[in-house]
């Protein structure tokens, strides 16, 4: 009988019997004998395995809802304007402590860098915008609905010559053009046009000269098999391609669009609205009939000469019908006819609360409410609304932050390096460098549209006690709002002058008594600050 030896020379131990199998399995989600689990096999592969060979069916399919679909539509536009609004705003905060500075000197940093990057992203002649079509915000705008719809924020930092002081532009590429040379097969360093490290790392990306879809319009079938090789980064760590994606998984290197798991959903929505849409119309347009005791095809072929002759009187007689009174015809039915009334039986009773279940879905897929998707606030009241609108608010912050770390600071990057580069913005004395402190120079808070009250007058009231208790500041309270508090601060003194050189006079804002009704004047006072 032979032996295996091990490592030492000694014969190895042999190896314990393994336990017998239970008949029933210990979790129910397995137990393949279960009738609702018969022929269910769910795929077991990596992120890539799964996304990529089905990605583009699922990103077209999107596309296709959100150009067609008007829930969707709207829906997408409400996500895009409560995430990011007609423009984020850019409140710099430099870090004094890593940037060895003391705190004025860090404030006095941040305003340059607000005031050079004001100046550049709105500047009449959308330079920023590698194709010159709208300001930064409506660049950063465009990326997020790609983001949204297609999976994938995707760009490239490019460095152009114009008219104006900075050379720093964002071109936004459709997701489409990232894909392999030659549309060749994935490999291990190679995914879906993301070129990546033995570790996963994106080190650069194929990029398409041309959307396959523009491949007929004269001049660019050459591009639309041209590809590019672009670098993630310079050598010394300027950002080339911004490719920006919801991670869901570890080794994911391309995105997944948000409507992915309401594809299938959609489009039953979408047929069972039009086929009650068309039954409504048919119910409108047919208002009654009239029944014969017999059929003119077959019960003629039956009995032949003689109903073909009834047939025929009965023609004869609609024909004629003669009897009217004051000019309107009376109709008179021949002998064995009647009349048979059509009930409208649209709209159908269930289909509303069918159509609200799959909006309840289709919203969640989103990151809305039903009511924002769907704009029914019917049965909404005041504690109701408040709680969406707190739910809602935490996912449009956390999307609005992955997309400010994802795609706005590595432009910010982009771009302040330049404006340190040309003299826009100086650095005060004993400043660390730009590249040996990068997180402490970007260091800002990226304003949104505002958060809304339901009830101002409740929710002012309870903004006035958290201030006088210590509970926030009003730089938080004003980004909530999409304000930013130096703005309003500087506008309520210019305010105030005016009445002051008017001799009107002044109004009594913030008086925490009068507002509050005595209320907030038990609260104890802020605590002074010492410096």
């Amino acid at each position: 009988m032979s032996r295996f030896l091990g490592s030492d020379g000694r014969p190895m131990a042999p190896a314990p019997p393994r336990p017998a199998r239970a008949l029933a399995a210990a979790y129910s989600g397995a137990d393949r004998h279960a009738p609702e689990l018969q022929g269910y096999q769910p795929s077991f592969g990596s992120a890539d395995s799964d996304l990529l060979p089905e990605r583009r069916d699922l990103v077209a399919g999107a596309r296709d809802h959100g150009r067609n679909d008007g829930w969707i539509t709207g829906g997408v536009q409400r996500l895009v304007d409560s995430v990011l609004g007609a423009a984020i705003r850019l409140q710099s905060r430099p870090d004094h402590r890593a940037l060895g500075i003391t705190v004025e000197d860090a404030h006095a940093l941040g305003q340059q860098i607000e005031t050079a990057y004001k100046r550049y992203a709105n500047h009449p002649g959308r330079w920023c915008d590698a194709a010159r079509q709208t300001n930064l915000a409506g660049v950063f705008g465009r990326a997020f609905r790609h983001r949204v719809i297609d999976g994938d924020a995707l760009a490239v930092v490019q460095w152009r010559d114009n008219p104006t002081r900075y050379r720093t532009c964002l071109h936004v590429i459709d997701p489409d053009r990232l894909c392999n040379p030659d549309d060749g097969p994935d490999t291990d360093r190679l995914r879906s046009g993301v070129e990546i490290d033995r570790v996963g790392a994106a080190i650069a990306y194929h990029l398409r000269r041309a959307h396959p879809g523009d491949a007929l319009f004269a001049g660019t079938a050459l591009d639309a098999w041209t590809w590019d090789r672009l670098p993630r980064e310079t050598p010394w760590g300027r950002p080339v391609v911004i490719h920006d994606f919801a991670v869901e998984r570890a080794g994911q290197h391309r995105g997944k669009p948000a409507l992915a798991p309401v594809i299938r959903q959609l489009r039953m929505v979408g047929k069972m609205s039009d086929l009650e849409l068309q039954t409504a119309v048919r119910d409108a347009l047919m208002g009654a009939f009239i029944t014969s005791p017999y059929d003119p095809e077959m019960v003629e072929s039956r009995m032949g000469e003689s109903l073909k002759g009834y047939q025929e009187e009965r023609l004869s007689f609609h024909e004629r019908a003669p009897v009217r009174m004051n000019g309107l015809k009376i109709p008179v039915l021949f002998p064995g006819e009647r009349p048979e009334l059509l009930a409208p039986t649209r709209p159908n009773s269930g289909f509303q609360g069918f159509l609200q279940s799959f909006l309840r879905h289709i919203a969640s897929a989103l990151g809305l409410s039903y009511e924002q998707l769907s704009q029914d606030w019917s049965g909404v009241n005041y504690s109701s609304a408040r709680a969406a609108l707190l739910e809602v608010w935490r996912g449009f912050a956390a999307r609005r932050e992955e997309f400010v770390n994802g795609v706005i600071l590595p432009f910010f990057a982009a771009w302040l390096e330049e404006a340190i580069d040309i003299g826009d913005v100086r650095p005060p004395p004993g400043c660390a460098d730009f590249f040996d402190e990068p997180a402490g120079w970007l260091n800002s808070v990226w304003i949104g549209p505002g958060r809304g009250w339901v009830d101002p007058e409740k929710e002012a009231k309870a903004a006035v006690l958290r201030l006088q208790a210590g509970l926030t500041t009003l730089e938080r309270e004003c980004a909530e709002q999409g304000l930013d508090y130096e703005e309003v601060l500087f506008q309520r003194k210019r305010e105030l002058d005016m009445f002051e050189k008017l001799k009107l006079p002044v109004p009594s804002w913030g008086d925490i008594s009068q507002l509050m009704g005595g209320a907030a004047a038990a609260l104890p006072a802020a605590p002074s600050d010492p410096a």
